[in-house]
């Protein structure tokens, strides 16, 4: 037999040109079988199947199908009797034709048993011989047809009987009797080009069937080979609103992505911190619930220099006037000549080792790193942190002394409560703290229990801070911090932080009675100016005590003061609201008795107005005066108060009061009267608990 190579070359010859000798027979017989047990070998006998589909075995069929097919080509050739050592072939006696081989389908494992195949008789073409050494013309390669209406790939020939319904036999019903009969060979085929050479006149053997009976076929596209896809025109409009939302989602995410990567590498990553810093300032951001968005300048500074700056910036805060001068101040008794900010510092810097400037925009500080350094190194970060988010330094210029009060205050109250959970993750903190301000305090040779009167606005909003009603919530501190209408919605719980201070009459209208100052060419004025509910406590705070101060300086409804100088002697005429006539009558008695313990010389009136006004009248004294001092315990009554009535409130609505204005003014009234006056919050004391439901019955309705 010849090789593979020869008999491919060999039979390509015979198709492209013609020969001037006569080929053996026998060769073009055998190269031919060659030829196509290769193309059996290459195509799996299914030709045109580029890829074996699903379930469908690849394996190789058996030798005795390959001698089968191949047997059954000799039938088409035929010699003289004689020729050659090939003995003529019985035309009439057909030729064995391989049965299919067909391994399980993945769904029907069970074996496949092949059915014995009838051959069809074959009917062989004439044989035309030619004389030796004759030409003769190969024909023209014939194609196959192609099926109209369909691509021109790969076709499937369905018999009649075969079902088309879909199956687990891989697409297509079974026959009636349960057997596979179906060889993919006779079912999957591509357009191909049969070329039929002739031989010296006889045909030589082709790769098509023998005529054989069989039932019609119709012919499908191929579920396989070719899935014909709908033309554009036909195409049905991509419409999925879920898709779509779905889609919105995907880019808001990925923008959401972008926003908080460039926070977090070009905003967050700008602030950086000292290794001594950062876990204090990681822990401020953790508690306030905010980050800082820009670096925070911390200059540490000599003890001398610190205590300058820190008095400059507390008495800032005291009622200063708007030209730098203290003459409100000394014609109302606060102060005694001009306070020096260095020892107003020295006194302060005893616990206030740091605190934030708003002018300066910046952190000063004292070396040191004690529990007192650390916790005033936690208010002042704290601070820090409330203006980045807020901005209430940028109020400042243009509010009145009553909102800067208030702003203040709103701000100390985020301070304290950052230290407070400090103090709550780390207990002993506060008593070491406390030991440490105690021996502080007593190296400065002052006496531990009074301080300068002007002094407790800023030990008191230090200490407690204040904040409107209903406080803000836990997670959410510094939302407490805004511009209020004046610092009576500080001070006193029951009122509302959206209802402003009524206007009150122009002070210039006050007479101030028995003291009479004439202007002359000397005399500057300033005003009027809205001084606020903590001026009037502080001025009656050394005659009247602490309690008595708090309760007149409730009776607050706005203010509108006008302060004069004449020959370097200060004073004051003022004009102070109220809500009604009795608060009017009870005011004035507070504000005679404060009247009763200034000197003769400041010549000080009290007297009643209409509209529920009083109008008060000061100068500051000629005789020598020694500066006014106050209780430490008992002076920031004001915040603390404040303070408790709003945490017993915080605690009924806990129990289910509603939070409702008259609701809220019925309890803080009811604890103002003394119901429950040891008070601790979060107490278990069944005692307290009943009161406190009384308490609720009474005010639920209100």
């Amino acid at each position: 037999m010849a090789s593979d190579h020869n008999g491919e070359g060999y039979l390509s010859a015979l198709r492209t040109e013609t020969r001037t000798d006569l080929p053996d027979a026998q060769d073009a017989t055998n190269a031919l079988r060659e030829r196509l047990r290769l193309r059996l070998t290459v195509r799996n006998v299914v030709p045109g199947q580029q890829a074996a589909t699903t379930g469908v075995s690849a394996e190789p069929p058996a030798p005795v199908v390959w001698n089968s097919v191949l047997d059954s080509l000799s039938t088409g050739l035929q010699q003289p009797d004689g020729a050659g050592d090939v003995p003529a072939r019985q035309l009439d006696t057909p030729s064995p034709v391989a049965t299919p081989v067909s391994s399980p389908h993945p769904l029907n494992p069970q074996p496949f048993s092949p059915q014995p195949f009838a051959p069809q008789p074959f009917a062989p073409q004439p044989f035309a011989p030619q004389p030796l050494g004759g030409y003769q013309q190969l024909p023209n390669p014939q194609l196959l047809p192609v099926p109209s209406g369909y691509p021109a790939g790969g076709q499937i020939f369905v018999p009649d009987e075969v079902n088309d319904d879909p199956s687990a036999y891989g697409g297509f019903q079974r026959p009636p009797n349960d057997v596979d009969q179906r060889d993919s060979s006779l079912y999957i085929s591509r357009p191909t080009t049969v070329v039929t050479p002739q031989i010296a006149g006889m045909a030589a053997p082709y790769l098509a069937q023998p005529p054989r009976s069989a039932s019609p076929q119709r012919i499908v596209a191929s579920r396989v080979v070719n899935t014909p896809s709908l033309s554009p025109s036909t195409r049905r409009p991509n419409r999925h609103p879920v898709r779509s939302f779905l889609s919105l989602l995907v880019v808001l995410s990925l923008l959401g992505g972008a926003a908080f990567t460039g926070w977090y590498f070009l905003i967050k990553n700008k602030v950086a911190w000292s290794a001594e810093l950062a876990p204090m300032a990681t822990f401020v951001e953790k508690a306030a619930h905010a980050d800082f968005v820009d670096n925070v300048v911390v200059t540490t500074l000599a003890v001398p220099e610190y205590e300058v700056k820190l008095g400059i910036d507390v008495l800032s805060r005291s009622y200063i006037d708007p030209d730098g001068g203290f003459a409100t101040m000394r014609a109302m008794g606060l102060v005694s000549g001009t306070p020096s900010p260095s020892e107003v510092g020295h006194i302060l810097a005893a616990t206030i080792t740091a605190y934030y400037s708003p002018s300066a925009q910046a952190i000063l500080r004292i070396e040191g790193s004690t529990p007192v350094f650390q916790v005033a190194m936690l208010r002042a970060l704290t601070v820090a942190l409330a203006d980045q988010t807020s901005a209430w330094s940028s109020n400042l210029a243009t509010a009145t002394d009553a909102q800067r009060v208030g702003v203040r205050a709103s701000v100390d109250t985020v301070g304290v409560a950052v230290v407070t959970a400090k103090m709550r993750e780390d207990p002993q903190l506060l008593s070491l703290w406390s030991v440490e301000a105690q021996s502080r305090t007593s190296a400065l040779g002052l006496a531990d229990d009074r301080r300068a009167t002007y002094l407790i606005a800023a030990l008191g909003s230090y200490s407690y801070g204040a904040t409107t009603s209903p406080a803000p919530t836990a997670d959410r501190p510094l939302a407490g911090i805004s511009l209020p209408p004046s610092d009576a919605p500080l001070f006193d719980p029951t009122r509302s932080p959206r209802r402003p201070a009524p206007a009150t009459a122009s002070s210039s209208s006050v007479k101030p009675g028995t003291t009479s100052v004439k202007p002359d060419s000397t005399s500057t004025t300033s005003g009027p100016r809205t001084l606020g509910m903590q001026f009037w406590y502080l001025v009656m705070l050394s005659s009247l005590g602490s309690s008595d101060a708090r309760t007149a300086a409730l009776l607050w409804n706005g203010d509108s003061v006008t302060t004069t100088t004449v020959n370097g002697q200060a004073c004051v005429s003022a004009n102070i609201a109220t809500g009604s006539s009795a608060d009017q009558v009870a005011l004035s008695g507070y504000l005679l008795r404060w009247a009763q313990s200034r000197p003769a010389s400041s010549g000080v009136t009290v007297t009643d107005q209409a509209a529920n006004a009083i109008s008060v009248a000061s100068c500051e004294p000629t005789e020598p005066t020694t500066q006014v001092m106050s209780v430490v315990d008992d002076a920031t009554l004001l915040y603390a108060a404040a303070s408790r009535e709003q945490r017993f409130g915080e605690e009924l609505i806990r129990l289910g009061l509603p939070q409702t204005q008259g609701a809220w003014t019925c309890v803080v009234r009811a604890f103002r009267q003394g119901v429950l006056p040891n008070y601790e919050q979060g107490s278990t004391d069944p005692a307290q608990a009943d009161v406190m439901l009384n308490v609720l019955a009474l005010c639920r309705n209100s």
